[in-house]
């Protein structure tokens, strides 16, 4: 499974979570009609990580992303866009994956959000993760 990939499932997993708080998050509620399975789809080690990196530091996460967004709470974001923030973040801030760079993370989260987010979600994601970028440098 490539990186893409299980950050989409990283996604899945926390939307899920969002929807029914006491999921295990152990399989993923999929977001697309194309991506309907017969069956639940097991989560690749890297999406796990990912999420788990989100949970874990949520706080700190969302604290980061609301100081680079003029003080527009994460709550009231559209969801998925919360989520690709929080995914990009945690993946800056706190998985060090040497063969991953800063740019790769951000352009994944943009093309995540042209595909899954609000119309406005890409200039909006982008300036707050090049923000962030800072804040890690």
């Amino acid at each position: 499974m490539s990186r893409h990939e299980a950050r989409l499932q990283a996604l899945q997993v926390l939307y899920t979570k969002e929807l029914n708080p006491r999921s295990e998050g152990t399989h993923v509620l999929l977001l697309t009609a194309e991506d309907v399975a017969d069956e639940p789809v097991e989560i690749a080690p890297y999406a796990a990580e990912l999420a788990a990196a989100v949970t874990t530091h949520r706080a700190e996460i969302d604290a980061l992303i609301m100081k680079h967004s003029h003080r527009w709470d994460v709550r009231r974001m559209h969801l998925v866009d919360a989520l690709i923030l929080r995914l990009a973040v945690a993946e800056l801030h706190y998985l060090k994956t040497p063969d991953v760079t800063k740019a790769v993370v951000i352009d994944e989260a943009l093309e995540i959000a042209k595909v899954y987010g609000e119309p406005a979600a890409v200039p909006f994601v982008n300036g707050i993760l090049d923000a962030a970028l800072e804040d890690n440098a």
